[in-house]
């Protein structure tokens, strides 16, 4: 076994080596790599505490914002329990009042006289006069023309002959 280490040593030229030497060089290799744990860890502290600062400084933000809309909303909605027992009873006389109308006249219950459905349909009446107005637009400029009674008669004529034709095949068909 010494020769076997002995001949490793003179194989890779390590004949002035020692133990000594070896835990040494293994301790300035922690050493090393220690100090670059240790940079890289504070410098990772260093960025963790400033998105820390950055987060605290946000959440003093928002929890100021939202106290100051509770106070807002608290103020505006702050009614007795009078104010809030009338509303209560002026709501069920209006829909008591609501009620016996519907019953008067059930046409009301109609899906079609929904204010969303009346909506859509107003909405497809303008775009339906939209579209007229740009088709009157484009056809101003033929208005006025007179017709040409040669063109129209070819036309007629490729259109029945086209018409026989058909004709002729279907019953050839069949």
């Amino acid at each position: 076994m010494l020769n076997e280490v002995c001949n490793i040593q003179v194989t890779f030229g390590t004949m002035n080596f020692c133990p000594s030497e070896f835990s040494m060089s293994y301790m300035d290799y922690l050493s090393n790599n220690t100090n670059n744990y240790l940079s890289l860890l504070k410098t990772t502290i260093k960025l963790y505490m400033g998105i820390n600062e950055k987060l605290t400084e946000e959440i003093n933000i928002i929890t100021r914002e939202l106290e100051e809309s509770k106070k807002n909303v608290v103020k505006d909605f702050n009614f007795s329990d009078e104010e809030i027992y009338a509303l209560e009873k002026k709501v069920s006389v209006y829909e008591s009042e609501l009620e016996k109308f519907e019953k008067k006249h059930p046409w009301l219950r109609n899906p079609q006289l929904d204010l969303i459905h009346i909506s859509k349909e107003c909405q497809i009446l303008a775009d339906q006069q939209e579209e007229k107005e740009a088709l009157e637009k484009e056809l101003v400029t033929y208005q006025g023309l007179k017709p040409d009674i040669q063109e129209a008669s070819r036309q007629l004529f490729a259109t029945k002959k086209l018409y026989e034709e058909l004709k002729s095949k279907l019953r050839s068909g069949v």
